[in-house]
């Protein structure tokens, strides 16, 4: 799984004067579990602090900068860049503005800003205790997917260096573009660590029907100890272990998402079998109502209300992403609801996302 269920991402405001950079020199041993406040100290950088110059490309790096780590997809230089790559997409980061991460939603309806909020950043100082790789693939994987949607022309693998002229400056100030992606994450899937509370953060958007009664993330993970578990890095696990053979598990993102006959739904997830899914649009009620939204939409569904959309689960072994789309029907806004089963799909789910 970002009412805040979509949300995409934004790295630290550069907030600090420029200072030189001081070249790595007898470095301690840099690992996978030296935190980013740590390397930061070695590099003799501080967290925020301005970039020297505009972004390298990834040749330069190669060519003119001493590479003094390379673990997890993440080469760090010398002078505080880092060159993320994924396998397919590749990003480079200046490691002070990793230090910082805010999450941003949808805008909130007047009756919502009461009690919800349109952005949640992590504490200060989250990022800088946790492993420098772990705080760089963050803000790496979001800048590629966010570039990717908006099609502002992030690096691909396949391809060795930028185009002549071309760096990566504009993304340090990306946070000004137009967010046309929303997402509903309940882990932060290139990490494979403890997502930060995510599951804390972005329980209370999704409601869940099994065995007829109405459950929140909170009594799912408590009941199901294999449902968005650390063990299974937060992805959703309808497995038959926990819900035994064949029970369907409602699940519905309780916040309301504008859609038009453009909109994809991309599913992340893997399955142990193909089979004929089952993914829902559901009419918000004309007024107030006095149950949960998940039980409201479960109602609609039963009563032939809910719009159906042509969603299959595809077998494969590893992770893939599919898109449905939202072909016919009227623009609006729309509860999202699914079906996952227990049976010989036994789906994991790692990520939904509205695109436009």
């Amino acid at each position: 799984m970002e009412n805040k269920n979509t949300f995409t991402a934004q790295t630290a405001l550069e907030k600090n004067a420029t200072a030189p950079v001081a070249a790595a020199v007898q470095l301690p041993p840099i690992t996978d579990k030296t935190t980013l406040g740590e390397l930061l100290k070695m590099l003799n950088l501080t967290p925020g602090q301005r970039k020297p110059a505009k972004t390298p490309t990834p040749k330069k790096l190669r060519t003119t900068v001493e590479q003094i780590a390379n673990m997890h997809n993440c080469v760090l230089y010398s002078n505080g860049f880092v060159y993320y790559n994924n396998g397919c997409n590749h990003s480079v980061l200046w490691l002070p503005y990793c230090v910082g991460f805010t999450y941003h939603f949808n805008p909130l309806k007047d009756t919502e800003k009461n009690t919800l909020k349109e952005t949640d950043t992590l504490k200060e100082g989250l990022l800088e205790d946790n492993p420098w790789v772990t705080a760089a693939t963050l803000i790496a994987e979001h800048r590629i997917e966010h570039h990717m949607d908006t099609n502002a022309g992030i690096g691909h693998s396949d391809i060795p260096d930028y185009a002549e002229g071309e760096d990566e400056t504009s993304i340090d100030s990306y946070e000004a573009k137009d967010y046309r992606c929303a997402e509903f994450m309940w882990r932060e899937e290139p990490i494979n660590v403890n997502p930060l509370d995510v599951p804390e953060k972005y329980g209370i958007l999704l409601g869940f029907v099994v065995n007829g009664g109405f459950r929140t993330l909170t009594n799912m993970r408590s009941q199901f100890p294999n449902f968005c578990s650390e063990t299974n890095d937060y992805a959703l696990f309808y497995d038959q272990e926990d819900f035994n053979w064949d029970a369907q598990v409602l699940t519905c993102v309780e916040q309301r998402i504008k859609l038009t006959s453009d909109s994809k739904i991309q599913f992340c997830y893997n399955s142990g079998a193909t089979e004929d899914g089952m993914l829902y649009l559901i009419n918000p009620p004309g007024g107030k109502i006095d149950v949960p939204i998940t039980l409201y939409a479960r109602s609609e569904i039963e009563y032939g209300r809910a719009i159906q959309l042509d969603f299959q689960w595809l077998q494969t072994q590893k992770f893939i992403t599919t898109e449905t789309g939202c072909t016919g029907i009227q623009p609006g806004e729309y509860y999202l609801c699914w079906v996952g089963r227990s049976n010989n799909t036994h789906p994991i789910i790692r990520s939904v996302k509205v695109k436009e």
